[in-house]
C-alpha cells in the first residue's frame, strides 16, 4: 500500500490538487494500492514519527511543515514536488533564498523524490548532483482526449481565446491584457478559465485594468469549470494563449494541445515539447514580452496558419494519466 498525504484541496484548482486526484483515480481503475489521505498541517510531525507499514509519499505542499520538524529520526518516505516554490520569479531575492534552503532540507531528508516536470529534475540536478529523482510528468484526463478528429473550421468573424490559469500574479494575465489592449482593432474575444479568489488583490487588479482599458466586455470570465466543462469551452476556440512566467510542467498546455488548439505561449515547463515552434503554436521567452506579443499579433491575423497548426496537432500522441501512474510505480519500487 502507498499513501498519498496532502493537505485538504478546499476546492481550489490548483495543477497539484489535480494531478494527485488524476493518479489515484488512475491507480484505483487498475486496482494499485494507492491511497489519498488527507492531512492537516497541525498532523505533520506526528504523521512523520508514527508507525506506518505503508509507504507514504508527502505533497510538496508540506514543504514548510515538513521542513519545521526534525527529519533525521524518520523512517522512509518520499517526496511529490510539483514545483519549487524558489524558482517563483514574482517573490523577491530574500524569499526565494528562504525557501531554496527549506527546500534543500525536505529533499535532503526524503528517501525518494518525485517531480512532475523534466525542468524540476533539471533544478534539483544542479543543487543535489548525487540525488536520483524521477519525473511523473501529469497526464491528460478523457474529455480532452475526445473528438480528436478534424473539426470543421470556425465561422469566420470574431477569434475566440482562451487561457486557462488562475488569476495570480505568476501567470502573466495582467501583461497579457496590456497586449490585448494594443490589439484591440481586431475583433477578439478572450475567454479565461480560472479560480479568482485564490489572490483577491489580484483578481481586483485585473478587473481594474480591464475597466480602465474599456476591455472587460470582451473578456468572459468563466471561473472554475470541470474537465468536462473546460473541454467543451475549447471545442469553441480558435486560440490558446498561455503568458505564464513559471510552470513546472503547465499541464492547462497539455489539455489544449490534446484538443488541437494552436497556441501561443512561454517557453516554461514542458511548453516546448507539448506544442512545437512553428509547427503546433508560436513560443517566446517568459521575459520576452515584445516577442509574445508579435506572435500573438500573427496567429490572430493569420488563419490559414492557426488552421496548419491545428492539423499538426492531431499528429501529436497526447499522454494519458495512466502513462503518469506506469512512472509513479517505477519511482516507489526504488524503496520497495
Amino acid at each position: 500500500m502507498i499513501e498519498l498525504l496532502h493537505p485538504p484541496d478546499h476546492h481550489f484548482a490548483s495543477g497539484g490538487n489535480v494531478y494527485n486526484r488524476s493518479l489515484v483515480e488512475a491507480a484505483s481503475l487498475r486496482g494499485v494500492p494507492l491511497a489519498s489521505r488527507v492531512v492537516e498541517t497541525s498532523e505533520v510531525g506526528l504523521r512523520l514519527h508514527d508507525e506506518c507499514t505503508q509507504l507514504r509519499i508527502w505533497d510538496s505542499l508540506f514543504l514548510d511543515a515538513l521542513a519545521a520538524h526534525d527529519l533525521t529520526a524518520t523512517k522512509d518516505w518520499g517526496l511529490l514536488l510539483h514545483y519549487l516554490p524558489s524558482e517563483d520569479p514574482t517573490r523577491d531575492r530574500a524569499e526565494r533564498l528562504r525557501l531554496a534552503s527549506m527546500e534543500a532540507r525536505v529533499v535532503d531528508a526524503a528517501a525518494l523524490v518525485i517531480v512532475t516536470g523534466h525542468s524540476v529534475q533539471a533544478r534539483l540536478g544542479e543543487r543535489h548532483p548525487h540525488r536520483a529523482v524521477f519525473v511523473c510528468e501529469p497526464g491528460v484526463a478523457a474529455p480532452f482526449l475526445s473528438s480528436r478528429e478534424r473539426q470543421a473550421a470556425l465561422p469566420r468573424g470574431m477569434i475566440r481565446l482562451l487561457t486557462v490559469a488562475n488569476l495570480l500574479p505568476g501567470k502573466g494575465l495582467l501583461e497579457l491584457l496590456d497586449m490585448l489592449a494594443g490589439l484591440r482593432d481586431i475583433d477578439w474575444q478572450w475567454h479565461v478559465i480560472g479560480d479568482r479568489v485564490m489572490d483577491p488583490e489580484y483578481t481586483r487588479r485585473f478587473d481594474a485594468a480591464a475597466k480602465r482599458l474599456r476591455l472587460e466586455r470582451r473578456i468572459r470570465q468563466h471561473g472554475v469549470l470541470d474537465h468536462a466543462a473546460i473541454a467543451q469551452v475549447m471545442d469553441g476556440m480558435d486560440l490558446f494563449v498561455f503568458p505564464s512566467r513559471f510552470e513546472a510542467y503547465g499541464m492547462a498546455l497539455a489539455e489544449a494541445a490534446a484538443k488541437g488548439l494552436p497556441a501561443v505561449t512561454t517557453e516554461v515547463g514542458a511548453a516546448a515539447r507539448v506544442y512545437r515552434h512553428g509547427t503546433t503554436a508560436l513560443l517566446a521567452a517568459p521575459d520576452d514580452a515584445g516577442r509574445f506579443a508579435a506572435h500573438l499579433q500573427r496567429l490572430l491575423t493569420e488563419r490559414a496558419l492557426r488552421e496548419r497548426f491545428r492539423d499538426n496537432l492531431r499528429l501529436c500522441k497526447p499522454r494519458k494519466w495512466q502513462d503518469t501512474l506506469d512512472d509513479f510505480l517505477t519511482a516507489t519500487a526504488a524503496l520497495a
